[in-house]
């Protein structure tokens, strides 16, 4: 994928999350930065700012991640994993977050997803009521992945193309009817 069809992608998906009512109700939205060739959903954060909406990035220190405020003047710096985060440490409680943006390496059409493999996300999405929302490419939308005990299930998967709505109390864990 190009880095104009990246761009055109993401902008598409922006879009896509911007209409959804869990992002217009939401008064705090927990963004991310994109590393590599993760959609990139900080564009949104100029539509939670006209709407009156706390924007927040993640931080990671130690095991967790902690939801750091973010404006448009707030100073960014590499952290953890190369990832730009707020240049502070004056953090939000995660029961006070409304909805979550959670980037992965692929999901699937019922809410599952491949992290990176430390559990940053997982363990956040552990602690909080907060909608979750992956986000990710059309191509990385895959109809099995491994998943562990701990993998936290989307509400929902946004991708250019559609936004996918999921059950996460379902038990069935993959796409594929044979597998439970």
């Amino acid at each position: 994928m190009s880095q104009e069809e990246r761009q055109r992608d993401s902008a598409q998906a922006v879009r896509l999350l911007a209409s959804m009512e869990w992002i217009k109700k939401a008064g705090r939205v927990l963004l991310y930065h994109s590393i590599g060739t993760e959609l990139n959903v900080l564009p949104l954060a100029d539509f939670l700012w006209e709407r009156g909406k706390e924007v927040y990035l993640p931080k990671v220190v130690g095991k967790h991640l902690l939801c750091l405020h973010y404006t448009a003047d707030t100073r960014l710096a590499t952290g953890a994993y190369g990832i730009l985060e707020p240049d502070h440490r004056d953090a939000l409680i995660s029961e006070d977050i409304d909805a979550v943006l959670v980037p992965g390496l692929a999901f699937t059409r019922r809410g599952l997803r491949l992290g990176r493999g430390a559990g940053f996300f997982d363990r956040f999405l552990a602690s909080t009521e907060a909608k979750r929302i992956g986000v990710c490419f059309s191509c990385q939308i895959a109809p099995w992945l491994p998943i562990d005990e701990w993998d936290m299930r989307m509400d929902a998967v946004v991708c250019p193309d559609e936004i996918i709505y999921t059950d996460r109390q379902e038990r069935s864990f993959n796409d594929d009817p044979h597998m439970v």
